[in-house]
């Protein structure tokens, strides 16, 4: 909820956030209804435009209806981010380790790379829709990128406001010589 006045000249002045959400959000509503300056009509009394007060809901939708990005989580309240199962971090780093099959057709050709690939990790902690988003340059070590994250098992999901949501996440793997 922002609120504002409207002047006789069809100018606004001192918006605010009246119901704040998170001070991004804030400042973003705030901002938007800053922009609209000009394009309101003033209240009037009989023929006498005179200053009014309004205060308008701004509502905010995540890309993609549902699925929020890790660095859009990050700078919100009320939140949990989504973790490894077993061992966060590390233990996603061993899985990985454990995991990753370094083709033999790279490796016998000394082919190397960081794949950067993103995945989206849904309400109930599954990886889905997982591709590459930066490529090594040899398709090989992208599929097995894309093999490996997608053998992930599931998280313990992101939440928001203590509700599970799907949550848009970038990983790289790598690939070096043994």
């Amino acid at each position: 909820m922002v609120e504002f006045v409207v002047e006789r000249d069809s100018t606004i002045s001192q918006i605010n956030a009246a119901k704040s959400v998170h001070p991004i959000l804030d400042m973003l509503a705030t901002k938007h209804i800053e922009n609209t300056s000009g394009h309101w009509s003033p209240a009037k009394i009989g023929q006498i435009a005179v200053r009014s007060k309004m205060t308008v809901p701004v509502t905010f939708h995540f890309k993609n209806k549902e699925t929020v990005s890790m660095e859009e989580l990050r700078d919100m309240d009320n939140v949990t981010m989504p973790s490894y199962p077993e061992g966060g971090q590390q233990g996603l780093l061993m899985f990985l380790a454990k995991n990753t099959k370094y083709p033999k057709s790279a490796r016998e050709m000394g082919h190397e790379g960081r794949v950067a690939t993103r995945f989206v990790i849904v309400k109930d902690g599954s990886i889905v829709d997982a591709q590459v988003v930066r490529s090594s340059g040899y398709p090989e070590l992208d599929a097995e990128a894309i093999r490996v994250i997608s053998s992930m098992p599931k998280r313990n999901p992101g939440t928001l406001n203590g509700r599970p949501i799907r949550v848009r996440f970038t990983l790289p793997v790598m690939f070096r010589g043994k």
